[in-house]
């Protein structure tokens, strides 16, 4: 199943900047959220859009590069938002297989 295979992508891209390095990652886990958030909404059932896209919007992306604690803000906000989803994905998950 397709949801289960980006719920799993979301965790690897949650897991692939170590804590403390924050600032190097720049907006790359911005970008990569709404990558997947655009497969997501591809790949749910109409009736569950409404409420993915109210609770899971694109991020902003801006270059930070000269930042560090802006890219760090950055960051933090992208794990917030792929941590959201990723378990609002499980629940999807669960529900599918009751």
């Amino acid at each position: 199943m397709k949801i289960k295979r980006l719920a799993s992508s979301l965790r690897a891209a949650l897991d692939s900047v170590p804590r403390g390095q924050e600032a190097m990652a720049g907006s790359s886990l911005a970008d990569k959220f709404n990558i997947l958030r655009d497969e997501v909404l591809k790949s749910l059932p109409p009736e569950l859009s409404d409420e993915f896209a109210a609770l899971h919007p694109p991020l902003a992306t801006r270059s930070i590069r000269d930042d560090p604690m802006a890219s760090a803000q950055s960051v933090n906000e992208a794990r917030v938002a792929m941590g959201t989803l990723h378990g609002w994905l499980l629940g999807v998950i669960e529900v599918e297989n009751d």
